[in-house]
């Protein structure tokens, strides 16, 4: 029963969060130039942290988590701190969009083998019908 249906709260209660901090920033009217000076400065401690944090956060994968698990914890996230890294190492490389991209891929791969099959038809239909329009509305964009 241990950590049951977190990630469910986490995912529900993180776009308020956030939304929540993005008020506070421009409510109080924070210097950014303050808090990019401390990530500039502090840039190799955050991505660390932030890599760790990933393959922590996805411990919530498994149907099932024990106490006996926490001593083995840091195996259990390992290909998930990796990820992290990689993922990471993409974004600062390349930009957001790119780690973003295949972190959704990822994800997406993942999907396909835990969906239904009849599941999947939907999904491959609802797919090509969102790429459809926005190829129709970039083409729309650039004529």
């Amino acid at each position: 029963l241990f950590l049951r249906d977190v990630h469910f709260y986490i995912y529900l209660w993180a776009i308020p969060f956030f939304c929540l901090i993005y008020f506070l920033f421009n409510l109080f009217d924070f210097q950014l130039q303050k808090i990019e000076a401390f990530r500039k400065s502090h840039f190799k401690y955050i991505f660390h942290l932030s890599a760790i944090l990933f393959g922590m956060l996805h411990i919530t994968n498994y149907e099932n988590i024990y106490w006996w698990m926490i001593a083995i914890f840091p195996l259990l996230t390992a290909s998930y701190i990796t990820s992290g890294y990689v993922l990471g190492y993409i974004r600062m490389k390349y930009g957001f969009i790119y780690g973003w991209l295949i972190h959704s891929s990822i994800n997406f791969i993942s999907i396909m083998f835990a969906i239904h099959k009849g599941m999947i038809v939907l999904l491959i239909l609802a797919i090509s019908l969102s790429s459809y329009y926005l190829f129709l509305r970039i083409k729309k964009t650039t004529l």
